[in-house]
């Protein structure tokens, strides 16, 4: 669909830039948008987030606060 510049997002006491990559989705019921962008690992390849754009999830700014914010959070066992 398109990509986006995105930058000035704190992350970890440093900003966040990036291309966000925006994809239209078909056939699912409840998000018509998909969110990705990655960094290259120390070790070679790519660290590569995914966010479906629902609910609050309506740009891709949005959708980088998000994973950055859930990154944030640990997970219940």
């Amino acid at each position: 669909m398109q990509t986006v510049l995105v930058k000035d997002i704190p992350e970890e006491n440093e900003a966040w830039a990036g291309a966000v990559e925006v994809f239209g989705l078909r056939w699912n019921a409840k998000a018509n948008r998909c969110y990705a962008w990655g960094r290259p690992k120390a070790e070679g390849g790519w660290d590569v987030t995914t966010v479906l754009g629902i609910r609050s999830v309506a740009s891709p700014r949005s959708a980088v606060k998000a994973a950055t914010a859930a990154k944030a959070k640990p997970f219940a066992a």
